[in-house]
């Protein structure tokens, strides 16, 4: 029984009508602009934590000599896909940055 009445509520819930206010266009595009604006930039963000030859502090370094050769330079090209993501990541987020301050900038005059 208990389930028939849940069920019967679950309906009854599904028939009340859900009225929403629409929002304008123009606040839309203000809460969108909000939200962009509320994006931070973190430089720290974009450091895959290793040197410029893709190994991190002697334990690292300790382990990765420890591999041999194949599975070492699988590593080391894992990492480097994963450092060009980040940098690639980081240029676009930098011209995001850029084009929003040159907007504040253009509103501003």
């Amino acid at each position: 029984e208990d389930e028939d009445t849940e069920d019967e509520e679950d309906e009854e819930e599904d028939e009340i009508p859900r009225t929403r206010k629409r929002k304008s266009s123009k606040a839309k595009a203000k809460e969108s602009e909000s939200e962009s604006e509320s994006v931070e930039f973190n430089l720290a963000d974009y450091d895959d934590g290793y040197d410029d030859d893709l190994m991190g502090d002697a334990e690292d370094r300790k382990r990765l000599m420890a591999m041999n050769e194949l599975d070492r330079e699988m590593e080391l090209y894992d990492r480097q896909e994963k450092r060009d993501e980040l940098r690639r990541q980081k240029e676009i987020m930098l011209s995001l940055k850029a084009a929003r301050d040159e907007k504040k900038e253009a509103k501003m005059r």
